[in-house]
């Protein structure tokens, strides 16, 4: 046998190789794919099992206690001013930081970063409504309700994996939310919040 038959049997061999792995490349990629799928859905099983392992007691009061201290805002505010209600208010945070998602926990942590900027939580809340003078202290504390709000829709969804708007939250509680002096505070307020979350990568 010649070298340039030689030569030509070996590029013919080489491109019978290509041609062997690319037709086989979709297929390739079917397996890769179907085997990422796989890893996902593993995860996500696991993260389930953790959740189901987890006592059904310690959700409801981690949930029961972040609403209620939307819908009880003043009594609950007060309680925290207790050494009780400061214990209790702290637990409920590594409750959050337990069971909460990434978003979650990120909310919780930037809220409270807004709450150390004010001062006492009890002091965050005292809304002078419609008091203009206090325009800019009101659009602060009407920001930490915004905050609870989109805490409470995020644990909602991590708990049930039912979303609800923030603002349905608090439609809730205050009556006059969309009124003519109160709306502006509020729609400003909540762009604040929205700006600082979009910041640290949290979308609601």
């Amino acid at each position: 046998m010649s070298l340039i038959n030689l030569l030509l049997l070996l590029i013919l061999g080489g491109i019978a190789i290509i041609g062997y792995f690319v037709k086989d490349l979709p297929n390739l990629f079917r397996e890769l794919a179907v085997e990422e799928s796989r890893g996902k859905n593993e995860r996500e099983i696991q993260k389930e099992a953790f959740f189901r392992q987890i006592k059904g007691s310690d959700i409801d009061e981690a949930f029961n206690y972040w609403t209620s201290l939307m819908v009880d805002m003043d009594n609950k505010i007060n309680q925290i001013g207790t050494a009780s209600g400061k214990k209790e208010f702290v637990k409920m945070q590594q409750k959050v930081l337990m069971y909460g998602s990434n978003g979650t926990v990120t909310i919780l942590s930037s809220m409270m970063q807004h709450v150390y900027r004010r001062g006492e939580l009890k002091n965050t809340v005292k809304v002078s409504f419609g008091d203009q003078d206090s325009t800019k202290e009101n659009i602060q504390n009407y920001m930490l309700m915004f905050y609870i709000a989109y805490l409470i829709s995020s644990l909602k969804k991590d708990f049930t994996g039912y979303s609800i708007d923030p603002i349905e939250i608090l439609l809730i509680k205050i009556n006059d939310i969309d009124s003519h002096k109160n709306k502006p505070l509020f729609e400003q307020a909540e762009k604040n919040v929205r700006k600082e979350l979009k910041k640290l990568g949290v979308t609601i």
